[in-house]
């Protein structure tokens, strides 16, 4: 069976174990390798810094120049013409007085040439932001489940409020086709993949709104309009704006609606 650890993480922890410590964990983070510390006291970790693990191997005796080396053999993988992800290095440029880190020229897979640091080649393996704009675009023009932001989101937002989610993400995208990928209240046609230059205008709308994200109380509506909602019930919603409504069309028939728009801005000019 083929294990899923990262091997340049366990071959860190077999150099720390060889020396005696167990307690610090090498982690992978953002900008490549990270550490962690066991706490003394139940389960867990905490973050630690660099200085810290060799502190601690200091206070054992041991020379902390073993991860000196081993940030070296580190860095040969970071030489020109190695391929990382979508970016190729073409060009190390060296750190200076104002910039302590080096720097890297690097040609992403669509030809555009840029400048970052190792971090930024990590984290952005995709490529260029064009390139990282494809690749999530792709990602989520999947349908069988809605976006995994707005579901992420979610649940955060509902375990902030207190309120219960028993919906599935499954469940809201076939919802989401059951209405024809309209507004419950309104109609109009919802936007639920975002793309550039085509925001997201569905929202997640709980029809009894002291009631949790539950199957039969949820439904999609346009965003502004769940706005405008804010915590009316659906019969109280409707029957506020019917009431707008037919308040508007009642004006509009008596010809009273100009002159009471003229009413109002003459009070404003006064005021």
């Amino acid at each position: 069976m083929q294990s899923n650890e990262d091997p340049e993480l366990s071959s860190l922890k077999a150099i720390l174990i060889r020396h005696g410590i167990t307690e610090v964990i090498p982690v992978r983070n953002a900008a490549g390798i990270g550490w962690a510390r066991k706490r003394l006291a139940g389960e867990g970790t905490y973050k630690i810094t660099r200085s810290i693990v060799r502190q601690i191997m200091q206070s054992r005796g041991l020379d902390p120049t073993i991860l000196d080396a081993y940030q070296a053999s580190r860095r040969s993988s970071y030489e020109p013409g190695t391929v990382h992800g979508a970016f190729t290095i073409e060009r190390i440029i060296p750190p200076t007085l104002e910039r302590p880190h080096r720097m890297f020229e690097v040609r992403c897979q669509c030809g555009a040439r840029m400048t970052r640091w190792y971090g930024e080649i990590l984290k952005n393996r995709h490529g260029c932001k064009a390139c990282y704009t494809k690749v999530m675009i792709a990602r989520w023009s999947r349908t069988e489940e809605v976006p995994h932001d707005f579901w992420r989101r979610l649940n955060l937002s509902a375990e902030q409020r207190g309120l219960a989610v028993t919906v599935t993400s499954v469940g809201l995208w076939e919802l989401f086709t059951r209405q024809r990928m309209t507004c419950a209240l309104s109609g109009v046609p919802l936007t639920l993949y975002a793309t550039p230059g085509d925001p997201r205008t569905a929202s997640l709308d709980r029809i009894e709104p002291e009631i949790g994200y539950l199957p039969g109380n949820v439904q999609w509506v346009h965003k502004d309009i769940n706005r405008a909602k804010q915590m009316f019930s659906q019969d109280q919603f409707i029957a506020l704006c019917r009431s707008v409504a037919e308040h508007q069309a009642t004006l509009s028939g008596q010809g009273l609606h100009e002159s009471h728009r003229s009413a109002t801005s003459c009070d404003d000019t006064k005021a």
